[in-house]
Parts: structure tokens; sequence; C-alpha cells
């Protein structure tokens, strides 16, 4: 088992919630059941979906930390200490958990472009927890993340990332 973290925007905290009962993540079906309470297959057909970015190696809260301070100046202690930094929003029966991002972290991702994402992907690909991560792949990624990000800003939303345990291949 490794840890998967799929980011994704989500019009409210409620809407994102639901995503931790998600056998998969964002990207799998409305869940059956949503606490003890069944989920109708009406509902179920009527659930959401949302844009997703797979990132299993950037967590929500020291690698997405060290990000956001490259991207903005701020010092990491200080983006961490933020009152809504890594605020778990929901946990899912499995240990399924949603995660939400600050809206410096999203403003941050939103409005760096491409030449901004590629000059911090060699830095961030130096520390400790993205040892042998390649600055290329990296930067791919970044934008992967940052269009994501202008998509969940434009639409008034925000971003959250879901924490899941996912079995080898």
């Amino acid at each position: 088992m490794s840890v998967d973290y799929q980011y994704f925007g989500a019009a409210s905290v409620k809407v994102a919630s639901e995503v931790a009962h998600r056998e998969a993540g964002p990207t799998s079906g409305a869940a059956k059941r949503v606490g003890k309470r069944k989920v109708s297959k009406k509902d179920r057909a009527a659930a959401p979906t949302f844009m997703v970015v797979d990132a299993p190696t950037i967590d929500p809260f020291v690698v997405a930390g060290t990000l956001t301070s490259l991207l903005t100046g701020r010092a990491y202690d200080d983006i961490v200490d933020d009152l809504d930094w890594g605020d778990v929003v929901a946990e899912g029966p499995t240990g399924h958990l949603v995660i939400a991002t600050t809206d410096a972290f999203l403003k941050a991702l939103a409005t760096s472009d491409d030449a901004t994402l590629a000059a911090v992907a060699e830095p961030w690909s130096h520390t400790d927890e993205l040892e042998g991560a390649s600055a290329a792949d990296l930067a791919a990624k970044l934008k992967e993340l940052a269009a994501l990000a202008r998509a969940t800003k434009a639409d008034k939303a925000r971003l959250y990332c879901w924490v899941g345990s996912v079995s080898p291949g």
C-alpha cells in the first residue's frame, strides 16, 4: 500500500467532504454510503465530477508548504502556521481524508506562469521529501496543478486534496 494525493476543486466544504467516502477519491463514482446513510442511485448519479490532478509525491502538508514558500517567498514556518493550513474537512470510513488547501496555496499556483513553475521545480526537487524526483517531472506536475488552480479560482471554488491508500499496480 502507498499513499496517494489527488487534488481537486470543489464549490463547498460539503461537496468536498463527500469525496472522503469515495472508494478511490475524486476520480471514482459517488459513495453508496456516507456514514450510516445510504445514498440513492439517483443521488449517486447526480453527484459532482471533478477535474483532478493525481500528485502522489505532493502531500498537502510538508511538500505543499515548501512549494508555497518557494512560490510566494514567505517563510515555510509562517505558511504552516496559518490557521487554515492542513485543515482536515472530512474523514471517510476507511481512513481517506479530504484536506482543504489555503487561499495562499491556490493563489500562488493560479498566478504563476510556466517559467516561474519551471524555475521553482529545480530547488523544490532538492528537498528531502522529493529526493530523486526530476525537476522536469515536477515542473510538468506543477503545470497541471496550476491549470487546476486557475480553473478552481475561476469557479470561485476552493482547492482540496484527497489522501488515501492505494494498492500498487
